[in-house]
């Protein structure tokens, strides 16, 4: 058995052996490929002198256009617009302080009256507030 195994080892390298030996010979069969310098090839470059002249261009886009800046027109006081400023359009400019609309002074003048009026009363109520606070604080010393 111990005759059989050795037998099976040198049958193999026998074979493993004639294989590198065969790699060996056929690397050295092939024909070399005949040796040369590259070719530089030449710059695909055209040379034009150039001349200035002038020419019209036509651009030809489209999409939207949106403002710089979007101002929110709140008034303060609601009535009848008796006039608007001819700058005041889309698209237009405004100057800093320009006056932009006017609206009927009767409405301006009750609005502004009934402001005075929920002044005095918010006044009045912060009065009343302050006095129950001042009589509040004095039970409070008297109890404790």
């Amino acid at each position: 058995m111990a005759r059989s195994r050795g037998f099976h080892w040198a049958i193999s390298l026998l074979i493993l052996l004639a294989g590198v030996g065969g790699l060996f010979l056929l690397g050295r069969m092939r024909p070399r490929p005949p040796r040369h310098r590259p070719v530089s090839p030449a710059p695909l470059v055209e040379v034009v002198e150039v001349h200035p002249t002038d020419y019209p261009v036509v651009v030809r886009e489209t999409g939207t256009i949106e403002p710089r800046r979007r101002i929110a027109r709140v008034p303060q006081v609601s009535g009848k617009v008796v006039w608007i400023s001819p700058h005041f359009r889309e698209g237009g400019r405004l100057a800093k302080g320009e006056r932009v609309l006017q609206i009927e002074r009767a409405d301006y003048l009750i609005a502004l009256k009934e402001a005075e009026a929920r002044l005095s009363k918010a006044e009045q109520e912060l009065e009343v507030a302050r006095n129950r606070s001042r009589v509040e604080r004095e039970q409070w010393r008297r109890l404790h």
